[in-house]
């Protein structure tokens, strides 16, 4: 059998492919801002076909951000996600990512307690009623270090923007 046969073979059987694929469809309903997946370390993301007709632009309506792939303002496309084989192979390694995960995740919810509490206070300032009287709904991670938190209060529904320090980047009724 000649060398380029075999080459082809092994290429055709996977055994010379060191990456696994999958395709994950991720979709930004009512222009929401969504977290789709969890990624492995070693993943690459790349965009294959857009199905919305709200354009798809990474880093403005899509991106890959803390190990999730993310879109927002009405976008929904097929990503393709290829992680290397090697990085399972080694135990030590996945423990540490384990570690670094479960770091991630702690300082996560971290940040999303902070930027409901700065959401809540902001909407109370300079109004009639207090704090206590402010629901904080679902804290979503929008990307380049920002959360959106959907608030409740007596004047209505607000959208609150704000970054992972606890700062308030923009409020807005909804």
């Amino acid at each position: 059998m000649s060398a380029l046969r075999i080459a082809l073979l092994l290429v055709l059987t996977g055994a010379a492919a060191p990456v696994f694929a999958e395709q994950i469809t991720c979709e930004s309903q009512q222009e929401r801002n969504q977290v789709c997946t969890t990624l492995q370390p070693g993943s690459s993301v790349q965009m294959v076909q857009q199905l919305s007709r709200a354009p798809c632009i990474e880093g403005s309506s899509w991106g890959a951000d803390e190990g999730h792939i993310w879109v927002s303002a009405g976008c929904r496309a097929v990503f393709d996600v290829r992680y290397e084989r090697a990085a399972y192979r080694d135990e030590g390694r996945d423990e540490r990512h384990e570690e670094r995960r479960e770091n991630r995740q702690y300082a996560r919810e971290e940040h999303r307690e902070n930027a409901r509490m700065a959401c809540v206070q902001q909407a109370a300032a300079g109004r009639p009623y207090g704090p206590d009287e402010i629901r904080a709904g679902d804290v979503e991670w929008i990307g380049e270090g920002q959360f959106s938190v959907h608030l409740n209060t007596p004047d209505g529904r607000v959208r609150c923007t704000v970054d992972r320090d606890g700062n308030v980047q923009s409020m807005s009724r909804r």
